[in-house]
């Protein structure tokens, strides 16, 4: 389900983030990861950390996560990646995604900052 109102705060505020952030992850991601894991990127806006992330790594499957339906358009547009509505302030989402078996690695670099702290115990052994 769709957050409309954090969506429209992210859609005219934050339409891009820095990739700065994600070389330490990309690093250990290429020297532990393997080809078939797949990395869920939790609160992945246009998508543009997807297409670094697709650039840079050798995993075959990435799937992005936002609150906001039209930058996921953009997101898939930009990186080719899956793509899913749902907030990281929804526990029972959050659940649902560290259980889904494909969702081995979680990146969460631009959803970090709004983390509850529920959410945080969810997500903790996937964090770099």
């Amino acid at each position: 389900m769709e957050d409309i109102g954090t969506a429209l705060y992210f859609d005219n505020h934050t339409p891009e983030y820095s990739t700065d952030c994600l070389d330490y992850a990309i690093a250990t991601i290429n020297r532990y990861g393997k080809a078939d894991c797949t990395l869920v990127d939790i609160g992945c806006g246009t998508g543009n950390s997807l297409a670094l992330l697709r650039s840079r790594m050798p995993l075959n499957h990435l799937m992005g996560i936002d609150v906001s339906s039209n930058s996921l358009v953009k997101a898939k547009e930009r990186s080719g990646c899956d793509a899913l509505v749902g907030s990281i302030l929804d526990p029972n989402f959050v659940h649902g995604i560290v259980q889904r078996p494909e969702a081995q690695l979680v990146l969460a670099a631009e959803a970090a900052d709004v983390l509850e702290k529920q959410a945080v115990g969810e997500l903790d052994a996937f964090f770099f």
